[in-house]
């Protein structure tokens, strides 16, 4: 049996550095000049390319070989593209009919390019859709959720219905998150995994944590936090860290892998206002009986109150 160094190359960390290996996708999401050649929309065209070296990682670290991937925010295709070398089968979803189109004329136009995509044995699929309602997916049916969510209305995407970069209200933003992670958990099976990266950025002088709104947001939804990677970037976030070093800002060179876990029944140790709840509720019970019994040790009115909860 291979260690994890031997099957990985490394030793996975909290911290991961991934440069961008282009073969890794063997030209099959085309370059800059095919896109402004064969796309109908200025969005797909400047559409930013996730790292296919991280996706790699990701996908072979939290499922396995025909495992089903669902992608809520499918982009430019290459969660769609190493899925399918890494022998998972995939749905994605993108709200945006042109978007849409477009990833599916890449896909189909390098199909024949590409003799690795003509071995079938896999079900690769880009689906105009709704992201946040993931509909016709089956409930328990999903072995990993993997996507990049937008990141509000920092990058914008051409309008339509449904599409979440034209919402202007950061509140309204993380409800329809809420919503999207609880579909989620639906569509999950039992202790399988949820895997979103995100980045933070700055808002007039301060800096927006939505990576925490994020892990918040699926801890509402009923998930656990199963695992929070650092991933530093290959070249740095400049979003509205404009004259940084005049305002003692540094520019972010990374991004989160946050990673969550489908387990019934179990609730996040991480909702602490629960028990904080829970023991202020203990302390207002433990108050009222030593008014009710002074001078009785704490250790006999514990009793007392395991006698009355019975």
């Amino acid at each position: 049996m291979s260690t994890v160094k031997e099957k990985y190359g490394f030793v996975p960390t909290s911290v991961l550095h991934f440069g961008k290996t282009k073969n890794l996708t063997r030209g099959f999401l085309g370059n800059q000049e095919w896109r402004k050649e064969n796309t109908d929309n200025s969005s797909s065209s400047s559409m930013s390319e996730f790292n296919p070296d991280l996706c790699k990682f990701i996908i072979e670290y939290w499922s396995n070989t025909n495992d089903l991937i669902i992608d809520p925010y499918h982009g430019w295709g290459t969660r769609a593209v190493m899925s399918k070398q890494l022998k998972r089968n995939y749905k994605g979803f993108d709200i945006s009919k042109e978007t849409n189109t477009d990833v599916k004329k890449m896909l189909d136009t390098n199909r024949e390019q590409a003799k690795w995509f003509s071995n079938e044995t896999v079900n690769i699929q880009v689906i105009h859709g709704d992201g946040v309602k993931l509909e016709g997916i089956e409930s328990d049916s999903a072995d990993l959720v993997f996507s990049c969510p937008p990141y509000f209305n920092i990058e914008k995407y051409e309008s339509c219905e449904g599409q979440l970069s034209d919402i202007n209200n950061y509140s309204l933003f993380m409800d329809l998150m809420l919503k999207a992670a609880k579909r989620q958990l639906e569509v999950l099976k039992e202790n399988k995994y949820v895997v979103m990266v995100v980045g933070d950025w700055r808002v007039d002088g301060e800096l927006l944590m939505f990576s925490k709104d994020m892990v918040d947001t699926y801890i509402k939804a009923g998930f656990i936090v199963h695992d929070f990677v650092i991933h530093k970037l290959n070249s740095a976030a400049i979003v509205g860290c404009g004259n940084f070093d005049d305002k003692n800002f540094v520019t972010k060179s990374h991004e989160y892998v946050l990673v969550f876990k489908k387990v019934t029944d179990k609730k996040s140790i991480n909702t602490m206002s629960n028990v904080t709840k829970e023991q202020t509720t203990l302390k207002d019970d433990f108050s009222s009986l030593r008014k009710e019994f002074p001078g009785i040790p704490d250790s006999s009115l514990k009793k007392i109150m395991e006698q009355r909860e019975e």
